[in-house]
């Protein structure tokens, strides 16, 4: 975790050469997610799903964000036994971005609150609404007018029941489209 917010900070702090005086006031991402969730002990499943977002950029540099995602969870691993699942994740959260950069690249920051949703099979029928937040950022690469490709790395917490400590530390990438 600790290289993952090294690596987003070295990528900002280099950024800061490259201000632009022209940025989109919206942008639109979708694309892939995968989430390396990790729960209590040596439990852990990987995630693969897809997220998207919309962010409006009342500022040439900070934007507000609403980020939404939907994952499904087939296997989960427990001291090196595996079970077949059918779960499903859905998040939802908000918050700050800040972008750098200028035409071509432009790397940013962000911080989002909000939530989590875990749903079972029909039959079982359980779910859970918990809180959940990230940190992190990305860099949108220009190719072309109105679009960009978009790597981004964060941290996720969620606060699942699980027995124990009931939080959740995660890692969340993502790759995609942006369009402006």
């Amino acid at each position: 975790m600790r290289k993952i917010v090294l690596l987003c900070g070295l990528v900002l702090a280099l950024s800061l050469s490259a201000m632009a005086q022209e940025q989109p006031r919206i942008d639109v991402f979708a694309g892939y997610s995968y989430i390396r969730f990790n729960a209590v002990d040596d439990t852990h499943a990987n995630l693969n799903g897809g997220s998207g977002s919309v962010a409006f950029y009342p500022s040439r540099r900070w934007g507000v964000v609403g980020d939404f995602g939907g994952y499904k969870i087939s296997t989960i691993t427990s001291g090196g036994v595996s079970a077949s699942v059918d779960e499903h994740i859905i998040s939802y959260l908000f918050g700050p971005r800040i972008r750098f950069g200028g035409d071509k690249v432009t790397p940013f920051g962000q911080v989002l609150f909000g939530g989590a949703h875990l749903s079972t099979a029909p039959a079982i029928g359980t779910s859970e609404n918990v809180f959940a937040m990230t940190a992190g950022g990305g860099v949108d690469l220009k190719v072309a007018r109105h679009f960009s490709v978009r790597g981004q790395a964060e941290y996720l917490m969620t606060k699942f029941t699980d027995g124990a400590n009931n939080r959740q530390n995660n890692a969340r990438i993502s790759a995609g489209i942006v369009i402006h």
